[in-house]
């Protein structure tokens, strides 16, 4: 009797939620003093032999700043446009329309017209674009970045831009004599502000620099970057980066584990210079390999967090370690297995970051859905709703939660297809008869929360389940025939 009370509230608080939402209120995108809105959707939809490559979806805005000669700043030229399926293929599109220059006859280009986009990569809160050496014959190479820094900002979830030329990271001269910038974020408008900030810190013994810093999710099986902002002394970048990378990430509650064995402190490093390459040398204390208490995996990964939060070519192409071997001698042997002897280069770790996501399994004490942070593949070749639910197939962290899908149904099972802000997902036969009477309410919104909570960035608002040979589409008297939005009222509460 107390179940069925259970399940006939929750349907009643269910049955509020949906009618009382309606249309999700889309926020423009902050621009600075927009120029003007124009229709380029035709344009984007089309390949070069004219042929429609997305399907129907609500138009955006997209704002792409250009060089305003009367202001002599930079302003935003709003276009109106068609999302494309795909995040990357947004970024792609922007970058582009940016080297192709303004529509308005009162703005200019202010990057090379003959620029090439070689790669975009998103992690977290960062986008990393490669561009090609072109980008360098710039007119203005500093009002090209930040013309670049505030397009991609202005996107929901990107607050910061990590840009490369040919494969290198760009440095405040743009040549491989200058200091690398790290993380560009949002500039001035004004042209005078934007050259008066760059010239705050040129020639400081102590600079400030974002970096972003790489831990490891629960499973040591991907990495996570967190944006630190460092002071950087006498250039003394590698030491600083290492020490904060040292302490460990800020939030030990939202799915990032420190990397390097506690104790573990940089003794000395060395710049070493190869015949075509530069790297450095860390010379590290014992606890580096006393204290290290984990498996291959986790070795591998303390390497490639060691590796992707220090090179930063062309200043750092590689590193070498070498750590006290407790008789005040340095050596190189493993600390498990991975041999040391040689430098250490970002290709020997492909695809280490992933994505951070916030899904929801059952907490066994309050029967409500409690939050877990957890890192899936960046790979795009499944959608980031299929990413989702290899974890919510898998068992929680926390002992005190429960699986939201019966043991023994894998992600594989449910047939899931995106289209425009909905997710459609076929239930298996396998899930609908093992699937909880009374708990199927709330392990089905562990699934919409998963997939519709805004810090997964999914661009999802509801779901709609569908039981295939059924009817009424209802389960275990719930009935599905309704897409189903957000429930934050099944969320327990965090107190800490």
């Amino acid at each position: 009797m107390k179940g069925i009370i259970k399940i006939a509230t929750i349907v009643l608080v269910l049955a509020l939620i949906t009618a009382c939402s309606g249309p999700v209120k889309q926020e423009p995108g902050i621009s600075s003093e927009p120029n003007y809105t124009v229709d380029d959707s035709e344009e984007l939809n089309k390949t070069n032999n004219g042929d429609n490559i997305y399907s129907k979806q609500a138009k955006t805005n997209i704002s792409l700043y250009f060089y305003d000669p009367t202001s002599n700043s930079l302003t935003a030229e709003v276009r109106s446009i068609v999302r494309p399926d795909t995040d990357e293929a947004l970024y792609d599109y922007i970058i582009k329309s940016l080297i192709r220059g303004p529509q308005n006859g009162g703005l200019e280009a202010v990057i090379s017209s003959d620029t090439e986009l070689i790669k975009t990569e998103r992690a977290e809160n960062i986008l990393t674009i490669n561009l090609s050496g072109a980008f360098l014959e710039s007119d203005d190479i500093l009002i090209a970045r930040a013309a670049l820094t505030n397009t991609l900002t202005e996107l929901d979830g990107i607050k910061y831009i990590k840009l490369y030329v040919d494969g290198e990271e760009l440095t405040d001269t743009g040549d491989r004599e200058g200091v690398v910038l790290g993380l560009l974020t949002k500039y001035p408008a004004d042209i005078a502000e934007i050259q008066a900030l760059e010239r705050k810190h040129h020639g400081e013994e102590v600079k400030p620099m974002d970096r972003a810093l790489y831990f490891r999710d629960y499973h040591g099986s991907y990495l996570l970057p967190e944006v630190r902002t460092i002071n950087i002394t006498n250039n003394r970048y590698v030491e600083a980066i290492v020490e904060e990378l040292l302490r460990g990430p800020a939030k030990l509650g939202e799915g990032a584990y420190p990397t390097l064995p506690e104790g573990t402190v940089v003794e000395k490093t060395e710049k070493i210079t190869n015949e075509d390459s530069k790297g450095v040398a860390l010379y590290l204390s014992e606890e580096f390999k006393k204290n290290f208490t984990g498996n291959a995996n986790n070795e591998r990964t303390m390497l490639a967090s060691m590796v992707y939060s220090l090179v930063t070519p062309p200043d750092i192409s590689f590193i070498k370690i070498y750590y006290d071997d407790g008789t005040g001698n340095y050596t190189d042997i493993p600390v498990h297995t991975i041999s040391l002897r040689n430098e250490l280069y970002m290709d020997q770790f492909p695809d280490y970051v992933g994505r951070r996501v916030r899904v929801y399994f059952a907490d066994s004490s309050s029967g409500l859905l409690e939050a877990e942070y957890r890192a899936v593949s960046s790979d795009t070749g499944n959608s980031i709703a299929e990413r989702i639910f290899t974890v919510l197939t898998s068992d929680p962290i926390k002992a005190e939660s429960e699986r939201v899908i019966p043991l023994g149904i894998k992600a594989s099972d449910f047939d899931i297809k995106i289209v425009g802000t909905s997710a459609l997902i076929k239930l298996p036969d396998k899930y609908i008869r093992l699937a909880n009477e009374e708990t199927i309410t709330r392990n089905l919104y562990a699934i919409v929360n998963s997939i519709t909570d805004p810090a997964n960035y999914t661009n999802i608002k509801q779901v709609q389940f569908i039981l295939e040979g059924q009817g009424d589409n209802s389960l275990k008297g719930i009935s599905l025939k309704d897409p189903l939005v957000m429930n934050a009222a099944l969320i327990k509460e965090n107190k800490e």
